[in-house]
């Protein structure tokens, strides 16, 4: 069954592939945990169309090996003013709503559906030019994926990103739509219908906050689980709260999400609270944060929590 909430955002879709009719529509998979291909080919089989869907495995070339099970597809979808094609997106519109769930994020079960890419180019071409795009290389020389297929990273990846980037990483893609999650379709759009390959061009400083994308998702997971529901203000002063804490020697991944929860349950700017700054000002540089802090009782947070919001009324 597709609910309301898929329907109105597949006809968000439809609209804005208006725009782009005379080019193709490839929707990006992730067949890993679970393959949203078999839901689409039953639906190419009930509606009587033998030929199936043409479909392209995204080659990313990461360093060691990268097992052939786990590459993203590329999918070529009828054109979205179909009634096949704009049905196959409805599918996959719902795959991506239910997997933004809370409870399906607590699985851990991941995110079927990417994105939907509207290109002049052929399926070959945009599947080379994105595994291609995929591995990049930092200062130190370590070679690291960038898993722009999945919806969660690819918010946080644009935000980091140069104009300049963009439109490098966009490449043959015209445009490219995905479920955000803020369950808003978010769209983003290049002048160009090709681009140059792109040279390794993350600053240290966009490392490191690359290296965020996994405590922020990890946090949304925590906070909905708790009742609180992250705005964009919030995942704004989150990624702030984890530059200061990546300035004060923590990297932890775990050490990260309790930072980042404490950024959000306590105060935004709660490491600048007396009691906080002290703490870290006492820390050795090999304490986890959490070990820091284990002294702190819940009445200790709520007094850091009312006297930071004092702070910042005043």
């Amino acid at each position: 069954m597709v609910g309301d909430e898929a329907t109105a955002l597949s006809e968000a879709l439809v609209r804005h592939a208006r725009r782009y009719k005379e080019g193709h529509c490839y929707l990006m998979l992730d067949p890993v945990l679970r393959n949203g291909l078999d839901a689409l080919q039953a639906v190419m089989k009930a509606y009587g169309d033998g030929a199936g869907l043409d479909v392209c495995s995204i080659r990313v070339a990461l360093p060691r090996d990268y097992a052939r099970k786990r590459w993203p597809l590329l999918v070529r979808l009828p054109a979205l003013s179909t009634y096949l094609g704009s049905e196959l997106s409805r599918r996959a519109m719902q795959m991506a709503v239910d997997d933004w769930r809370v409870d399906s994020l607590r699985e851990g079960s991941g995110h079927r559906v990417g994105a939907w890419l509207f290109s002049r180019h052929d399926l070959p071409r945009v599947a080379g030019r994105l595994g291609r795009w995929a591995v990049h290389r930092r200062q130190d020389g370590r070679r690291t994926l960038i898993r722009f297929w999945d919806p969660a990273v690819m918010d946080q990846l644009w935000a980091i990103s140069t104009m300049a980037q963009r439109s490098s990483f966009l490449g043959p893609v015209s445009s490219w739509a995905w479920l955000d999650r803020w369950s808003a379709l978010a769209t983003q759009s290049s002048s160009k219908t090709t681009s140059p390959e792109p040279p390794s061009a993350y600053t240290s400083e966009q490392w490191a906050r690359l290296d965020h994308i996994g405590p922020i998702n990890r946090l949304w997971v925590k906070a909905h689980a708790e009742g609180i529901a992250l705005t964009r203000e919030h995942i704004v002063s989150v990624e702030h709260a984890l530059q200061r804490a990546d300035a004060a020697g923590i990297n932890d991944p775990d050490d990260l999400l309790h930072y980042a929860w404490r950024a959000v349950s306590v105060a935004s700017d709660f490491d600048s609270h007396p009691t906080i700054r002290a703490l870290l000002a006492a820390r050795e540089p090999d304490q986890a944060f959490s070990y820091v802090v284990s002294d702190l009782d819940k009445e200790d947070w709520r007094r850091i929590a009312e006297e930071s919001a004092s702070l910042s009324a005043t």
